[in-house]
């Protein structure tokens, strides 16, 4: 066989690529119902919100004019009576309320809580250190925080606080 031959023989070339069928490749069969999946998902999204905006247009356009009243007619065959004017009385006057100041607040140092052993040990230490101390979990039971006092005014909130420094403890004041 000689080379004219070989060249002129029906059969591939050596450049051409194999063409790739999607019926036999999987990936490109996904590719395609993930296409389509995703293309009917968002015509689908589009029309509902479509259907939605419109319906709101139209409800809004469809909303009843406020009528105010006119006044009836009536024939001269039936006669009505005409309502008889009320007289308004003035009530008696109510007892004005005494208005009370609310309670002054209560000042406390408020020190973060650790955990419920942890606080109840920091509470004995401060009790056994002349401080009155409570344990306070606030609206959130999950935030719990130690409360010294209450104290009746700021010398004693001052007093209170050099004292917890002392002992290296930060705590915040409050009025409760």
């Amino acid at each position: 066989m000689s080379s004219v031959e070989c060249a002129t023989e029906p059969g591939p070339a050596f450049n051409e690529a194999p063409v790739a069928r999607s019926d036999s490749d999987p990936a490109a069969k996904l590719r395609t119902r993930v296409f389509f999946g995703f293309g009917s998902a968002m015509a689908l999204g589009l029309s509902l919100a479509g259907w939605y905006v419109g319906g709101r247009i139209l409800a809004a356009e469809q909303t009843p004019a406020v009528s105010t009243s006119t006044p009836v007619t009536v024939s001269s065959a039936v006669s009505v009576p005409a309502p008889e004017p009320v007289q308004k009385t003035s009530p008696p006057p109510e007892p004005v309320p005494q208005v009370q100041a609310p309670p002054a607040p209560q000042l406390f140092l408020e020190v973060a809580g650790l955990g419920v052993k942890q606080d109840a040990l920091f509470m004995k230490k401060l009790r056994a250190r002349g401080l009155p101390a409570l344990i306070d979990s606030g609206t959130d039971h999950q935030a719990r925080r130690i409360l010294i006092g209450p104290f009746a005014d700021r010398q004693a909130v001052d007093k209170a606080q050099r004292k917890l420094q002392a002992f290296g403890v930060l705590a915040l004041e409050r009025a409760y």
